[in-house]
């Protein structure tokens, strides 16, 4: 009988998930501290401006119908990302510090 690959590597995703208890769902109750308010806020700040990249992006590339390779365009997404959020944590905790 044949079963695909990816059945036997999401059972054993499962298996180790189950055997080792952890959490499968977002713990609301974080400790609330200033540093996570900052990172709350560094990260809805930079998820708005990855949207509006992605928008800008993809109308450019409509428009001049540019052909770029898909690793690409997800390589400097989340680069882009990483270090939007990294520059706005930055300016958040020296001004508020």
């Amino acid at each position: 009988m044949y079963r695909p690959p990816y059945l036997e590597l999401l059972q054993t995703i499962r298996s180790a998930a189950d055997s080792s208890h952890w959490p499968l769902e977002f713990d609301a109750h974080v400790e609330d501290s200033v540093e996570s308010r900052w990172m709350e806020r560094a990260t809805a700040g930079a998820f708005l401006d990855v949207v509006i990249a992605v928008g800008v992006a993809l109308t450019l590339t409509s428009l001049l119908d540019l052909d770029v390779p898909g690793r690409l365009v997800l390589l400097g997404l989340l680069g882009g990302a990483c270090a939007d959020t990294a520059l706005r944590y930055r300016v958040l905790s020296r001004r508020e510090a």
